[in-house]
């Protein structure tokens, strides 16, 4: 919110066709004032939001600029709508000193598109006055009675946005959306990126909800505390943010991500050979090396707490993080690093715009996840509609009742009948099976109206909750159900921000309003509930007392840890998920825990009771959904720990005041600490995640490894692959002890041989012939799995026996192969010896 003195000129920064004379309104159904004492000098502006983009089916918001020159304070309404909708509003009750002009936010929903090629859309805005007696409509000096706002609205996605306050850059370099529109243009994206058109960034997270990338080139965010909120909760819902240090002051990211970035800068370097060297799980890619005319610039920066994606001479370059649902890429490279000036014969763009640059390799590698579409939630709304209804609901009539009915019904007729037959009247048996027929029937609605009603009015919530870092806040997503017994007002009110959308279905006719407050409350108005059970999507930030938090270190046992919540949660089926795996835990009332290689949970185990509960039941379906559809990430950051609790407290009051149940799902990243030196720790293999990769004899991968899916591959031939693993950085640098590998194999394999590597050469560790189910084998020649320079160890798989084709042997007419052979899964376990030194940021 902004206010200004009243000598200010009132549309000193709306253009003159949006900001007209003041008109002032009321709900749509407020009476027209057209009183000459009715003040027609207060002025109401409306314009686009921040990011001026808007989407069917999302949250956006528009600006309101309303100017009170009396020498009184004044409360405001505004309700608006986009047309066609014209019933349901969404609108902002707020105050306005005298002598003085006020800037606010506008949060509205997007309707769906009613027309494919419908590209623009109109927001009508009413403002009333409110005070004594009905709100009245205060007239415009030319007889308006709304304000209108086009909006241009588009269903296709991404959107993008950049928020740069030196567009133009520096003469004669390349400027930030010089870099982004190659990129995008490689991509094949057609839509540019917009820039921000104002200072401040959206003072709530519906303005970010159409943006599905958000790129940060200035230090704004320094001196707007709303818009960092907002943006640390749209990042943590999923969004992705790409901060570009070498232009951004790194205390932005201390104020976005608290203690979740260690970063200290060393220094600013000018670089003319820059050494491109990636740094991932998967198959490493060589170096590349560019030269410059112009010095480049380079952060050079120590850090912890990110991954490091791209080294720059052997310094950070490309960082990443998993932030909640969503990612922060953070580039230490300046722009003009990353692309050159585009050469004859370097290939035109897919798509899009061509610009007078061209990425390296090593840039585009980078923009390929970094433009993906957002992620699903982790919660599929389907997925927690099915858990509600066993928390929500009515039961029909029980079987004995629609049993008795029924047999009465036969009974009535078979007696009627041969009493009539014996008076010789049957021809009035057609009379009298219909009215018995519309007796027994209308018993049975009768008995269900009872049934239905004598259940009270419930509200259930199946919540997914994650801290966001830096703040006493998390991040609420999920799904509300709420049965009422009776027609009544399904007014729902929150006081903590946020939203609660419930499902209007056959309300369309119906006038429904969403009413924002000043200090972040809402509510809905005229939501009428007939009798059943309605679903309710929500999202909001709610404040705790303390943060949410979980450590843990690896040890003899297995990991070893503590947990911090709000009072009076306690944790159940709780369950670590690591990089490769799950691993099942009881946490204490103190909060500690322990688990061990015997808690490691197999592929289709997701809580360690041996007999669940209902809820457990519930709990189990959720947990299948969320873990194994979607990013093998789930949404959260990893490693995490998960577990259930009873729902929290959003603020939120539902009709009627019924009494809340359900269950809500916490995910809180692990803060994993270095073991001591000269510690012996076992490492299990849910921590000891595994990519196919280049061997270290030179292989190429065989693809019976899909990398992207982690999953393995169905063979009918004999194949074989490097397999990289990577124990944790926390526990570099180390000596392995023991080491014990695990392999599930299905189908007719014929033969499976494991080796290692040693002097230059291939080493055979262990061969089975026809193999099935589960085999292990204990590395005894430890020297043969060496740890490379990034802790990594590396282990050959070979499948399949070329002397006996038989056993996939095509069909000899029709082609198709026979049978396949199949790795289930391949886990291995580690005892390592923490060694001196350890992990420090500084480059090798």
């Amino acid at each position: 919110m902004r206010f200004s003195g009243h000598r200010r000129p009132p549309c000193s920064i709306f253009p003159a066709s949006i900001c007209l004379a003041l008109f002032a309104t009321g709900p749509l159904n407020a009476q027209v004032g057209s009183s000459p004492q009715v003040d027609t000098t207060t002025q109401l502006g409306t314009a686009n939001g921040a990011a001026a983009v808007y989407l069917p089916e999302r949250w956006g918001e528009f600006r309101l600029a309303v100017t009170n020159p009396t020498d009184e304070d004044v409360d405001f309404l505004s309700a608006s709508y986009v047309e066609p909708d014209t019933n349901l509003q969404y609108g902002r009750r707020f105050w306005v000193p005298a002598k003085a002009r006020r800037m606010l936010w506008q949060p509205i929903r997007i309707p769906a598109l009613p027309a494919p090629d419908v590209e623009t859309m109109s927001i009508r805005t009413f403002l009333s006055r409110e005070g004594e007696g009905e709100n009245t409509f205060i007239k415009q000096r030319f007889d308006e009675l709304q304000k209108d706002l086009f909006i241009r609205v588009n269903s296709s996605s991404p959107w993008v946005a950049v928020a740069d306050d030196n567009p133009t850059g520096r003469p004669g370099r390349m400027t930030v959306m010089d870099c982004i529109i190659t990129a995008r243009s490689e991509l094949g994206f057609l839509r540019s990126p917009i820039y921000l058109n104002t200072r401040l960034l959206p003072a709530t997270e519906a303005g970010f909800d159409a943006l599905d990338q958000f790129i940060l080139a200035d230090d704004r965010v320094k001196t707007d505390a709303a818009g960092l909120d907002s943006l640390r909760a749209w990042l943590f819902n999923g969004g992705k943010l790409w901060v570009m240090l070498d232009r951004v002051d790194p205390i932005l990211l201390e104020y976005l991500l608290g203690d979740g970035f260690d970063c200290q800068v060393v220094d600013r370097v000018g670089l003319t050979e820059v050494k491109f060297q990636p740094l991932t799980l998967g198959t490493p890619v060589g170096a590349d090396a560019i030269e410059y005319e112009l010095p480049v610039d380079h952060l050079r920066v120590l850090q912890s707490g990110f991954d490091v994606v791209y080294t720059v001479n052997g310094w950070p370059a490309a960082l990443s993080k998993r932030c909640g649902q969503g990612s922060i890429l953070i580039t230490t490279l300046a722009a003009d690093g990353w692309v050159r000036p585009r050469r004859p014969g370097d290939p035109p763009p897919r798509r899009g715009e061509m610009t007078g640059y061209y990425p390296n390799e090593s840039f585009m590698r980078l923009m390929v996840p970094f433009f993906a579409p957002r992620e699903p939630p982790p919660l599929p709304q389907l997925a927690t509609e099915e858990h509600l209804r066993g928390f929500v609901g009515y039961s029909i009539p029980s079987r004995g009742t629609i049993l008795g009915v029924l047999a009465a019904f036969t009974v009535t007729l078979a007696v009627s009948g041969i009493a009539l037959a014996r008076a010789g009247r049957l021809e009035w048996l057609g009379l009298l099976a219909p009215i018995a027929g519309l007796v027994a029937g209308g018993t049975l609605v009768h008995a269900g109206n009872l049934q239905r009603s004598s259940i009270p009015s419930k509200a259930a919530l199946v919540q997914f909750v994650q801290p966001l870092a830096g703040a006493s806040e998390v991040v609420v997503n999920g799904t509300a159900g709420v049965f009422l017994s009776h027609e009544t007002d399904g007014n729902i009110a929150g006081k903590s921000g946020g939203w609660v959308f419930p499902d209007m279905t056959g309300l369309e006719g119906t006038t429904r309003r969403m009413i924002w407050g000043d200090l972040g409350d809402w509510h809905w108005e005229k939501v009428r509930a007939v009798p059943s059970l309605r679903f309710a999507p929500f999202s909001m930030t709610v404040p705790i007392s303390a943060p949410l938090a979980a450590h843990a270190t690896l040890d003899g046992q297995g990991v070893t840890g503590g947990l911090a919540i709000p009072a009076g949660l306690q944790p159940t089926d709780a369950v670590i998920i690591a990089p490769a795996g799950r691993m099942a835990l009881d946490v204490k009332p103190d909060g500690a825990w322990v688990s061990t290689t015997n808690d490691v949970l197999s592929g289709d185990q997701f809580l360690a009771a041996d007999v669940l509960s209902d809820e457990q039941n519930r709990r189990l379906r959720t947990l299948k959904t969320v873990l194994t559809t979607g990013p093998p990430r789930f949404g959260a950051e990893l490693p995490a720990l998960l577990f259930w609790t009873q729902p929290w407290d959003m603020g939120v009051a539902f009709p009627e005041s019924a009494p809340v149940d359900g269950s809500a799902l916490v995910a809180i990243p692990l803060e994993i600490a270095r073991p001591a030196v000269d510690a012996s720790v076992t490492v299990p293999a849910p921590w000891l995640p595994y990519r196919e990769s280049i061997g270290p004899d030179g292989t190429l991968p065989g693809g019976l490894f899909d990398n992207r899916k982690l999953v393995w591959s169905d063979k009918a031939t004999p194949a074989s692959t490097w397999i990289r693993f990577a124990p944790p950085q926390s526990l570099h640098p180390f000596e392995i002890e023991s080491a014990r590998l695990s392999i599930d194999v299905n189908g007719p394999i014929g033969k499976l041989e494991i080796a290692g590597y040693r002097d230059g050469r291939v080493v055979p560790l262990q061969t089975w012939v026809d193999p099935i189910g589960r085999i292990t084998l204990d590395i005894a020649d430890l020297d043969t799995i060496p740890i490379d320079d990034h802790g990594r160890i590396s282990l050959r798989v070979a499948g399949g026996d070329l002397n006996r084709p038989e056993l996939t042997l095509a069909n000899p007419v029709t082609g198709e192969i026979l049978s396949y052979w199949r790795l289930e899964s391949v886990a291995l376990e580690l005892k390592v010896k923490i060694s001196s030194g350890g992990p420090s940021g500084i480059p090798h």
